[in-house]
């Protein structure tokens, strides 16, 4: 069910795209499930409720530290319409894409630092450079982290993904 949501995150968010204006319009599509996905033509954002899943992505969505359960990196900003949310009844996902001016090791190491349980591994590209980290803390929270800084970049992008899986 949460690979359906996600899917239908994605196709919404390239229909929305596509459209060469900008209108104030909404449109609402139902699965005759009880599920709809509201996508606004005015900022990106897609909205799906229904059947114990929720969802959230581009527009005005953000992410809190404690929806994705690390901390943001110190003095970074969240990317517009870089954040989703989705929460079914097995899981909740969260990512927050954000940028800073520092260097792509500065990120690494402050995340390195407070998650040691993280594995990173590092990369260039046409003269950039970037870090992954993904790892399972404590608490069972799953985490994925990718740092990239393209050449001759000012801002380095991040982006923090979670997923932790429902008590039952």
């Amino acid at each position: 069910m949460a690979g359906r949501v996600v899917a239908a995150l994605l196709i919404g968010a390239s229909v929305v795209g596509c459209g060469s204006s900008h209108s104030d319009e909404s449109v609402t599509i139902s699965d005759g499930n009880g599920t709809k996905m509201t996508m606004s033509q005015a900022d990106g954002a897609i909205q799906v409720e229904g059947n114990g899943v929720t969802a959230s992505m581009g527009g005005k969505s953000t992410v809190t530290e404690e929806e994705l359960g690390l901390p943001f990196y110190p003095g970074s900003s969240e990317k517009d319409g870089g954040s989703m949310k989705v929460e079914t009844g097995d899981e909740k996902t969260c990512v927050s894409a954000r940028t800073t001016s520092d260097e792509v090791a500065k990120v690494k190491a402050f995340y390195a630092e407070k998650f040691p349980a993280l594995k990173f591994v590092g990369g260039a590209a046409d003269g950039g450079s970037s870090e992954i980290g993904v790892g399972k803390l404590a608490d069972d929270l799953e985490v994925s982290i990718q740092i990239v800084r393209a050449k001759d970049a000012k801002e380095t992008s991040i982006s923090v993904g979670t997923a932790k899986k429902a008590k039952k």
